[in-house]
């Protein structure tokens, strides 16, 4: 998902940075799965480049042909003699899938592939357009590429991800709850990190019900680290993760402290360390990121967490930690 994300934010900017007309610069081609894609893109193409006395999506100034301002009546074209060299080496689509071709015209005025995505045939949202384009909207010529079916396959993917992410908050309850051995304080994520046999895990928020926000100390639940430690510590990850069966690198986060951060005067879980506020402290995405560095430069896998919150039943018994660490490899 988050790489379709990825690309239709893309797709959204990329107008803003292309300068002069507008009008037909952006083509969306969107081609069906199981019928040769050339097939396709030749009954749909730009009329221009076949006959200019045949009519046809393409031509009129509607989908973006010959009528166009401002150099407009070249980008059908230019789109298309782009587009056809990309569709003739390009592999066919398996029946029931849509992949959509995203081609501009850049400032210079040559054509451009801005991406393509696969999506399910479910998903090609054509309601949403004009009437006038309604009837043929595999190629459509627009002032900005045609997203919604994108948009719309991304609903139903963050609707499958909320789901999912219900259904693992149910089973990492029950993990907390009855303290089961794949459970463990946060010390053991950065151990996680520093170990090459561990693909991630699942870091928890426990919320006991004594948590008390403020504008001031809203931030003071996150977990983090002492920025100092970190740096102390990261030159010997890649001797960790290159250890054979290494237990990793034990390293705590700060203290959950039940008091405003600005009556608090050392972040540093050792206690050694000054002179730097909470806003400088290293988060746990950033320390990932860190750690991931060295696991792609020695060729590893990347580290992946899934966050969860959970909120403990009344009178239930608090575990001894504000956070803890789910692995579903050795703790």
């Amino acid at each position: 998902m988050a790489s379709i994300q990825s690309v239709f934010d893309e797709l959204k900017t990329i107008p803003q940075g292309v300068a002069g007309e507008h009008r037909y610069r952006f083509l969306t081609f969107s081609a069906r799965g199981g019928i040769p894609l050339l097939d396709q893109f030749s009954e749909h193409e730009s009329t221009s480049r076949r006959s200019s006395s045949q009519g046809g999506v393409g031509h009129s100034k509607t989908s973006g042909g010959a009528g166009g301002v401002g150099g407009s009546a070249k980008f059908p074209r230019k789109q298309d003699i782009f587009l056809r060299k990309i569709l003739e080496s390009e592999k066919e689509l398996e029946k029931g899938w849509i992949r959509q071709f995203f081609v501009y015209i850049d400032t210079t005025m040559h054509a451009r592939l801005a991406n393509t995505v696969d999506i399910p045939e479910q998903f090609f949202e054509t309601k949403k357009l004009p009437k006038k384009i309604r009837a043929r909207p595999e190629m459509l010529r627009l002032s900005k590429f045609e997203c919604s079916s994108i948009e719309k396959y991304l609903k139903h993917l963050k609707g499958l991800a909320r789901n999912r992410h219900k259904d693992l908050e149910s089973t990492v309850y029950e993990i907390v709850r009855n303290r089961e051995d794949s459970i463990s304080g946060p010390e053991n994520y950065f151990a996680s990190l520093s170990r090459s046999d561990s693909p991630g895990g699942i870091l928890v928020e426990i919320d006991d019900g004594s948590e008390i926000k403020t504008k001031e100390n809203i931030h003071a639940y996150e977990m983090r680290y002492c920025p100092l430690c970190v740096e102390e510590i990261m030159p010997t990850i890649e001797r960790s993760l290159t250890v054979w069966n290494s237990e990793g690198i034990v390293l705590p986060p700060i203290p959950n402290l039940s008091m405003p951060l600005d009556q608090i005067r050392v972040f540093c879980t050792e206690n050694k360390h000054r002179g730097h506020d909470f806003s400088e402290c290293i988060n746990s995405e950033d320390l990932e990121n860190r750690a991931n560095e060295s696991r792609v430069r020695l060729g590893m896998e990347r580290h992946s967490t899934i966050n969860i919150r959970i909120k403990l039943e009344r009178g239930q018994e608090k575990p001894p930690w504000k956070w803890a660490w789910v692995c579903p490899s050795k703790s």
